[in-house]
């Protein structure tokens, strides 16, 4: 009886190693399968991740890319509103100096004019004057 009751936890011993075994096994290849699965959301994240900062950093580049444009579409704006001022300030200074240089001329047309009736005036004064003195020296000169 002693060799069946040895035999027995013997059995017990060894069903309990075996058992003890099988559930190591079993929980290795669960904690495998956790651990795989772990790895394979963490790469799902990293990925996950990857893409938005990927999408983000097109957002933003395509953002400063829009804002570039704005702007040089601005500056090209401004730009051509300084060229259009520039042009409409010479047509103005452009056409004062005409007003100026035309009026000017006429000035100097009349003044020609004033002068050439004076000159007229004093040729006449002058002749007259000379036809007088002609007149008074044939007068007083005896004539032989």
């Amino acid at each position: 009886m002693a060799t069946d009751i040895r035999s027995g936890l013997m059995a017990d011993d060894y069903r309990n190693r075996v058992y003890q075994a099988q559930l190591q096994n079993h929980h290795e290849g669960v904690i495998r399968e956790m651990q795989d699965d772990h790895a394979e959301e963490i790469r799902k994240i990293a990925a996950r991740h990857d893409s938005v900062k990927k999408e983000l950093e097109e957002a933003y580049t395509v953002q400063i890319s829009q804002a570039a444009e704005e702007m040089d579409s601005k500056i090209s704006n401004i730009r051509q509103e300084h060229e259009m001022r520039v042009e409409r300030e010479k047509r103005n200074l452009d056409q004062e100096f005409e007003k100026i240089r035309h009026a000017s001329s006429e000035r100097v047309a009349q003044y020609k004019k004033n002068s050439e009736a004076q000159l007229d005036s004093l040729r006449k004064q002058y002749q007259a004057s000379t036809e007088t003195l002609n007149a008074k020296a044939k007068k007083t000169r005896p004539t032989t």
